[in-house]
């Protein structure tokens, strides 16, 4: 592993005029946008991995923050109040109010970098950052399913190109508007998620245009308490919990949401990621047996024959991730 040999930006937090912003990477590794603050407002910079090339790419008066990069790098979205609050630069035309709070969600815009055009995806009020499907699509949640009245956390999917979005739901309308914990297949055909209520819970698997792929209530997640994957391929999902509440053991559907696999614990599986050629699966196993030791653990892509990676460490074990197949 190489040293790190210079800082990027001499910046020393990433929460820029009281808004937390992660920065973005694009999927070549060349260049960064951060959400960094101006005199008066809140701008979108892209700046390579060099520290080199310094860029505005939002240069607007309003609050932008939030930036993700499309797998290609053509597009980039973001999160802004230029909708309700065009400029807080002192003599524009359209300057907010000088007792205008800064924004806690804003909408979803679209930077063209090709055209340098931007334009507005969604209507909808999004406090999430939104995440990619593929070089065009984008998917994003609305909604508040805590404080909500009523609570809900809408799905919905848009296309950068034409900024035309559709929401993503069962057509008959038979599951729960919290919809919670989605994974979406790597064609972006389908999207399985977490559908719950006060009373009840389902882990529903769809297909984009609303039709049913399956449901299942057998496995009772709390609230925001699932994590999901699909294989490459698409033929097999794997269920888990997360954050050291793992319920249960492996548990992975095909891609018509039949059980392959249901495990029991110990260990519990948790935050389960399948690798990149789709022949294993790795998660993180919690054993109560031996004082809730967290581990490292790789199986076959049908969740079996699990071995533990991490059992002769001490420590903290966290899983970062695969690198490679």
């Amino acid at each position: 592993i190489n040293q790190i040999s210079g800082r990027i930006l001499p910046i020393r937090s990433l929460v820029q005029r009281g808004i937390p912003s992660e920065p973005n990477w694009t999927a070549d590794g060349e260049r960064l946008a951060i959400a960094l603050a101006t005199g008066y407002d809140m701008d979108i910079f892209s700046i390579g991995r060099d520290g080199t090339s310094l860029q505005n790419l939002t240069q607007n008066g309003a609050y932008d923050w939030s930036p993700v990069w499309s797998p290609d790098g053509r597009y980039l979205a973001f999160l802004s109040e230029r909708a309700n609050c065009p400029s807080r630069i002192p003599g524009e035309s359209d300057i907010c109010s000088a007792d205008t709070p800064p924004p806690f969600a804003g909408n979803i815009f679209i930077l063209d970098t090709t055209s340098g055009t931007v334009g507005m995806l969604s209507s909808e009020i999004v406090s999430e950052t939104p995440r990619w499907i593929n070089s065009n699509e984008i998917t994003f949640a609305s909604g508040d399913p805590t404080l909500g009245s009523p609570p809900e956390r809408r799905l919905w999917i848009g296309n950068a190109e034409t900024l035309v979005v559709t929401e993503v739901k069962l057509a008959d309308g038979s599951d729960n508007p919290i919809r919670l914990s989605e994974a979406w297949s790597p064609d972006g055909s389908s999207v399985v998620y977490h559908s719950v209520s006060n009373s009840a819970a389902e882990v529903i698997a769809i297909r984009r245009d609303g039709s049913l792929i399956g449901r299942t209530s057998e496995l009772n997640f709390p609230r925001f308490g699932m994590s999901a994957s699909w294989s490459n391929d698409g033929s097999r999902i794997a269920i888990g919990g997360v954050n050291g509440q793992c319920p249960y053991g492996a548990r992975v559907l095909n891609a018509s949401f039949d059980f392959v696999t249901r495990g029991n614990p110990p260990p519990g599986m948790c935050n389960p990621v399948f690798s990149n050629n789709g022949q294993w699966l790795a998660f993180t196993g919690v054993n109560p047996r031996v004082d809730g030791r967290v581990d490292v653990l790789v199986a076959n892509n049908n969740g079996s024959s699990a071995v533990n990676l991490t059992s002769s460490l001490r420590g903290t074990i966290t899983f970062l991730g695969w690198v490679g197949g």
